[in-house]
C-alpha cells in the first residue's frame, strides 16, 4: 500500500524554494534549494540527498524512500 503524504510550500522572497513533506500530520522531509546545489532533500532533519536539477527530479527520489519508511 502506498503512504499518504501532503505538503506546502513555504515562499521566500529570497526566490529559494522550501517544500515541507508531510505524513500524519508530522514533517518527515523537506525539499530546499539554493544556487550552489540546485535542489535536494533532507528527511527526519539528517538524511541529506545530493543536489537534483529539478523539484521534480528531487521529488522522484524522494517519494519512494519515504513510501519504503511510511508505506
Amino acid at each position: 500500500m502506498t503512504a499518504l503524504f501532503t505538503a506546502d510550500r513555504i515562499p521566500h522572497h529570497s526566490g529559494l524554494y522550501h517544500e515541507r513533506i508531510y505524513h500524519d500530520n508530522q514533517v518527515v522531509a523537506q525539499i530546499l534549494s539554493d544556487e550552489r546545489r540546485g535542489y535536494w532533500y533532507v528527511i527526519n532533519g539528517d538524511k541529506v540527498s545530493d543536489g537534483f536539477d529539478s523539484v521534480c527530479a528531487a521529488k522522484a527520489a524522494l517519494f519512494p524512500k519515504l513510501d519504503g519508511m511510511y508505506g
